[in-house]
């Protein structure tokens, strides 16, 4: 239950400003992990790219 005093709604906020440092923390980490994954993606385009060259084939033959 929580209270209407000014001492509740600072504690609100405090729990809050903390939740949005949270909220920022996991943001931040999501958008790592798309990166990395948009890195690695594009690494494994380019390594199949070197191969089909190596082989003679296109990129576009073998999608």
């Amino acid at each position: 239950m929580k209270e209407h005093t000014p001492m509740g709604f600072l504690r609100d906020l405090r729990v809050s400003s903390t939740q949005a440092q949270l909220i920022q923390l996991a943001t931040s980490v999501i958008s790592l992990i798309l990166i990395i994954r948009r890195f690695r993606s594009a690494a494994h385009r380019v390594s199949e790219f070197r191969v089909a060259q190596s082989t003679g084939g296109s990129t576009a033959e073998r999608l």
